[in-house]
Order: structure tokens, then C-alpha cells, then sequence
């Protein structure tokens, strides 16, 4: 069974430049940040940022791990990273590879030279692909060694980014992505939020489509207005989508657009499914 490890705001710390922020986030199993890792156990790790962000300059995790504390035949030697795209069916895997080394020992009894072997992680290990995930503020993926244990120390996230000031998030919670040729049902979900520098309530307009495989927009959400305080977050929950079996065959991705009114600016998000091709001749 899979082990949910929560992630708790450390700080948001504002850079050179007004509109950069590094931020950093500790990460905590079962409420504590060391914790031994071993083989065979899926550790899905949540992160959640104060605010949602345009782009990122660097995504980095920060491992604090003890080498020493098992033997070298004991101690795993990859740590993999696995996350799904929230807006493609792809599936990222990253592998953190231990480094050998080895210095000499005392000779055996005949004389013979020997050798220490030793492996050690690096302390930062960047994940820059994790900002697809991560612009809206919020992004899981899923840890695990390859043999053996692994203790860690401590785990943290760095990222530095320009910060959005509106959130507009669609999120697939169907597991399916590839849709038959009779068509099927996608399960999502969508977030609008305000964190606009002003700190004022904003009125936005939002829209969505879904842009077929010939690129013809086919409307999904008609136009609507809604009120949003600062840092408030409005949830379209248990959504679905019924998608017919007229649909063509390929890649149809749904986009969902806002914008303040009287703004000319316009946000979206989206997410993409696959409709299989007819079986008939």
C-alpha cells in the first residue's frame, strides 16, 4: 500500500528580483522528517506551494541521507521518482544513482592489498519536468528504492519561479486516458483561484472547449462569471465529460480559459485524452 507523505510550508522567501520567489518545503513522513525507505514500498509524496506560478527556473529536491548507517551490500543504490503529467498521458521517471567509492585498507595476512568500498547520494537532485505539475501549486510523485534500506535525514523541495496571479487547474481523476471507439466517461475536476498582488476580490469570466484531433474547438462550459476573494479558491468537483462515440479517433484536449473582466489577459489549463481508431473495415 502505498504511504502518503505530506509536505508542510517552511518559507517563501522573495529573490533579487520582485518577481521571483524561491520557496522551500520540508517533506515529513507520518509527521517525521527522518524515516527509513525499503525495498518493495511506494512513498507518494504530496507538495503543496502557497500560490500558484507561471513558470520555474529550477525544481530541486534537497536529500539529507545517511550513508553510513547500514552496510554497502544493505544500502539501496537508486532511489526512483516516478509522476504522471496532469495535463498528458505521460508517465516521468527519474532515477538518484548512489556514487562509489573506494580507498585502500590494511593488507590481509598475506600481505595482499585491500579495498573500502563506500556509496554515497548526492545532497540535490533537480526535477525541472515536475513543473507541469507544479504551476498550479500542487503536485505529488512517488518514491522507492531499488533493494536493500535507505535512511533519510531530511527531504525538502526548492523551487524558484514568477509566481501567477490567477489559478485556473483542470485535473483528470479518471484513470483512464485511452477512450474506445464507442466513446466512454472522463472524471475531472477544476480550481479557480485569486492571488492577485492587490490582494482585492476579482471577477473573472471563464469558458472551455475541447479542441478536437482536426484542431475544430467543440464547446464544453459556456461562459460564466464568478466572484473570487483574495486566496480563495472556488472547487468544480465530481465532473464529468461524456464523450460520444462520434468523436474522432486521436488526441483531444480539453482547455478551460479565464480572465478578469475588463482584463485582457486570458489563463487556461487543460488536459488531453485519446479516442482509439474504428475496428471496422
Amino acid at each position: 500500500m502505498s504511504q502518503i507523505i505530506k509536505a508542510s510550508l517552511l518559507s517563501l522567501i522573495a529573490s533579487a528580483s520582485l518577481s521571483v520567489f524561491s520557496e522551500t518545503i520540508e517533506l515529513d513522513y507520518d509527521g517525521n522528517r527522518s524515516f527509513e525507505m525499503v525495498s518493495g514500498q511506494d512513498y507518494v509524496i504530496s507538495i503543496a506551494l502557497d500560490k500558484p506560478y507561471s513558470s520555474f527556473s529550477e525544481i530541486c529536491l534537497d536529500l539529507g541521507i545517511d550513508n553510513d548507517r547500514y552496510g554497502v551490500s544493505d544500502t539501496a543504490s537508486v532511489i526512483n521518482i516516478r509522476y504522471e503529467s496532469e495535463s498528458n498521458p505521460l508517465i516521468y521517471l527519474d532515477l538518484i544513482n548512489a556514487q562509489w567509492s573506494f580507498e585502500s585498507g590494511e593488507p590481509d595476512e598475506n600481505g595482499n592489498p585491500t579495498w573500502l568500498a563506500s556509496k554515497e547520494f548526492p545532497t540535490t537532485h533537480c526535477i525541472n519536468s515536475l513543473s507541469d505539475n507544479l504551476k498550479d501549486g500542487s503536485a505529488e510523485f512517488t518514491f522507492n528504492i531499488d533493494s536493500g534500506r535507505l535512511f533519510i535525514e531530511d527531504l525538502a523541495i526548492r523551487v524558484d519561479g514568477v509566481p501567477e496571479s490567477v489559478l485556473i487547474q483542470l485535473k483528470r481523476t479518471s484513470e483512464i486516458m485511452f477512450y474506445p471507439e464507442s466513446g466512454g466517461t472522463l472524471n475531472y475536476e477544476a480550481r479557480l483561484g485569486n492571488f492577485a498582488e492587490s490582494m482585492e476580490r476579482k471577477r473573472f469570466k471563464m469558458w472551455g472547449v475541447i479542441i478536437m484531433p482536426d484542431n475544430i474547438p467543440f464547446p464544453v462550459l459556456g461562459e460564466r462569471t464568478f466572484d473570487v476573494d483574495y486566496g480563495e479558491t472556488k472547487e468544480f468537483l465530481n465532473r464529468e465529460l461524456n464523450i460520444p462515440s462520434w468523436f474522432k479517433p486521436g488526441i483531444h484536449t480539453m482547455k478551460w480559459f479565464v480572465t478578469e473582466l475588463g482584463s485582457n489577459e486570458i489563463y487556461s489549463s487543460e488536459l488531453s485524452f485519446v479516442k482509439a481508431e474504428s475496428q471496422s473495415n
